[in-house]
């Protein structure tokens, strides 16, 4: 039972840190558009 409860703990401590680490991706990507229009069509490529 506590071998379940870890990996359940662990899978929504991923699932949290992968939300996190795209929300961040996709906030720097804006930042970076909003700042250089010039780098947006570089920026949509890279996605």
């Amino acid at each position: 039972m506590s071998i379940m409860n870890l990996l359940s703990i662990t899978l929504i401590a991923l699932i949290l840190g992968a939300a996190l680490a795209l929300f961040l991706g996709v906030r720097s990507v804006a930042a970076q558009a909003s700042s250089a229009p010039l780098a947006a069509p570089q920026a949509i490529a890279a996605l």
